[in-house]
């Protein structure tokens, strides 16, 4: 019979991207490495990893991805040709500068995994971006240039 045998399990993720498993911080880099590569979101809309014969549910304060810190690569005329997002356990992929987005809060966020799922900056990766960004006074819109193009940094709530 379908379904027999499926164990389930429930984390929940807080806003800063700390894992817990009942009440247990999960500190294992690779747990948060396999779990950010295979992270699903379920007909039901929760956030669901599926290990062999386990679900694993994972219940987020505000979004599953959460990026710790950023690299910077810089071409040789010294303008930004790629962004790496780095998240806890290693994970890492390339930033796509177009979904950049202010959030409730005056959160930064951006869509990660081929825009499937929303990343939040915390404090410190936050910081850091800050440092490539710019205003424009005409159109009062917050600009990041990569790859020697703008992209504006919309604004909209989650």
């Amino acid at each position: 019979m379908e379904g027999e045998g499926i164990r389930k399990h429930y984390y929940y993720m807080d806003k800063e991207g700390t894992l817990f498993f009942e009440r247990n911080e999960i500190g294992d880099p690779w747990v948060y490495r396999f779990f950010l590569r295979s992270l699903k979101q379920g007909d039901d809309g929760r956030f669901l990893v599926i290990c062999e014969n386990e679900h694993c549910y994972i219940e987020a304060e505000d979004v599953p991805y959460v990026i710790n810190d950023i690299s910077v690569t810089e071409s040789e005329k010294e303008e930004i040709s790629q962004i790496e997002l780095l998240f806890r356990g290693g994970y890492k992929e390339a930033l796509d500068p177009s979904t950049l987005h202010i959030g409730k809060g005056n959160v930064l966020y951006c869509r990660v995994r081929k825009g499937r799922f929303i990343a939040r900056f915390n404090r410190r990766s936050y910081y850091r971006m800050v440092n490539f960004i710019s205003y424009n006074d005409k159109t009062g819109e917050f600009l990041i240039n990569v790859n020697g193009r703008p992209y504006a940094i919309m604004s909209y709530h989650l």
